[in-house]
């Protein structure tokens, strides 16, 4: 795809202001002037924004597709519902069906619907596709890391985040993949167009699209995770280069944004659950609050959740793994009985005090003076902590740790120290490769592992 012309880039500076892109909300740590340059630069590309639902944009850089393992047919009666309920649905069917998004159809493929509640208390309207995704072949696809769009943050002054109108909307259906999409609701049946929520492959599709849309952009200027989507920059003009160029972009691909979910030229932001700052990274102190306020689980669900929730920040906890082995033995799979042991409580109780006072890991710099991987082992777990030395001040970059299996809780304690080295280089090895990092241990035997001669097994092949 390609981007704006250089001969027109920047030639927003004396365009009018639209007077709906002047309702928008800036940054407050922008000065009046830096405030009218992205008006009149937004303004320029007032295409890429759908103030009205009428204004949702449709790709053609990808398609929907559904491939059937089973194509016998599903239909069944609508799911019963109130007044209150029906007349939403009658609502959004209406919009569903101004914006070209549905239409009306005899498709032997009639699947029911239900309303999700938003965290606004608006509703959105949802099609019930577990029977359509049984039938659906299995789709392989990974999902880029978090760390990727994290580590895309260093060195970052200012950046943009943007939400999409009805973002799985905007692509088109296939044939076959609209003729599937069969829904019945108490005013009648329907098929999709474009491209529902919870269809198996719809991440996959949204990712390959945003992908497309970036480029080159992709992990270097921009950021995206599914329909989350950042531009950044290393200083002001930078980065309406860059929001320039994106904006560029989006009306090429025919997409639009929901203007009043994009934040500009921020200097610190929420992003996939995170705190994103020029400092480095942090929780989420709503996602804390929820940990912090969890109440003692009182069945194997709960306690599974209660695990799940921290797991999600545990590189910013040491020795993540160990602390919360007692709750990782609790939920095992073959656990019938459920027991809050004394052990339970304590790691419940660790995990929340560890998570509310956790400390701000910084963006790894390239450039810093020096590199330090701190390891440990214990009979329980292996961990270590990733640090760099920025103006003669020691950062911590991030915690790693996992729990020891079978057959390595039965190794040798110098074994198990190495192990925790091993382990934690090929962890950190997107920062540690090609460059000099110093191994900080307190297992004074493994200081003579390099030049040892009668090595064996495998302190041989580590050493190796």
């Amino acid at each position: 795809m390609d981007n704006v012309n250089p001969d027109k880039l920047r030639d927003y500076q004396n365009h009018p202001v639209d007077p709906d892109i002047d309702t928008l909300e800036f940054s407050e740590h922008l000065s009046e002037g830096q405030v009218l340059t992205l008006k009149r630069l937004l303004s320029k590309y007032r295409k890429a924004f759908a103030f009205q639902s009428g204004e949702i944009g449709c790709t053609d850089l990808v398609k929907f597709d559904i491939e059937l393992e089973d194509d016998t047919p599903y239909a069944t009666r609508p799911y019963r519902v109130s007044r209150a309920e029906r007349k939403e649905i009658d609502r959004q069917i209406r919009e569903l069906l101004d914006n070209g998004i549905i239409e009306p159809s005899n498709s032997p493929w009639a699947a029911p619907v239900i309303l999700i509640r938003e965290s606004d208390g608006t509703y959105r309207l949802a099609v019930d596709t577990r029977i359509l995704n049984s039938k659906t072949k299995k789709i392989v696809y990974v999902l880029p890391r978090q760390d990727k769009s994290f580590d895309a943050f260093v060195g970052f002054k200012y950046a943009s985040f943007f939400d999409f109108l009805s973002a799985f909307h905007q692509i088109k259906c296939t044939q076959r993949a609209k003729e599937c999409s069969g829904f019945v609701t108490p005013v009648g049946s329907f098929v999709f167009r474009q491209m529902t929520f919870g269809s198996k492959g719809a991440p996959k599709v949204y990712q390959d699209l945003m992908l497309k849309l970036l480029g080159k952009m992709a992990w270097e200027s921009a950021v995206c995770f599914i329909d989350d989507l950042g531009v950044i920059g290393k200083t002001i003009e930078s980065h309406n280069d860059n929001l320039e160029i994106l904006l560029h972009r989006i009306i090429v691909a025919k997409l639009t944004l929901k203007p009043k979910k994009c934040k500009f030229a921020e200097i610190s932001a929420k992003y996939l659950g995170h705190i994103i700052s020029r400092e480095g990274i942090s929780t989420d102190p709503e996602k804390v609050a929820s940990i912090i306020n969890f109440p003692v689980p009182q069945n194997l669900s709960q306690s599974r959740g209660f695990a799940q929730l921290c797991s999600f920040y545990r590189k910013f906890v040491k020795d993540f793994s160990s602390i919360c082995a007692p709750l990782y033995e609790l939920t095992k799979k073959n656990k019938k009985n459920f027991l809050w042991s004394d052990e339970c409580q304590i790691a419940f109780e660790d995990l929340k005090t560890r998570l509310a006072s956790a400390s701000i890991l910084s963006h790894f710099n390239e450039d810093a003076e020096s590199i330090q991987l701190y390891t440990d082992a214990s009979g329980i777990g292996l961990g270590a902590m990733l640090t760099i030395t920025v103006n003669k001040e020691e950062k911590l970059v991030s915690f790693y740790s996992r729990n020891l299996n079978k057959a390595e809780a039965n190794y040798h304690t110098t074994e198990q120290e190495a192990l925790a080295i091993v382990t934690s280089v090929e962890y950190f090895r997107p920062y540690l490769y090609a460059r000099e990092f110093k191994v900080v241990t307190d297992h004074c035997s493994l200081c003579n592992l390099m030049t040892c001669k009668s090595l064996k097994g495998r302190l041989c092949r580590w050493a190796l």
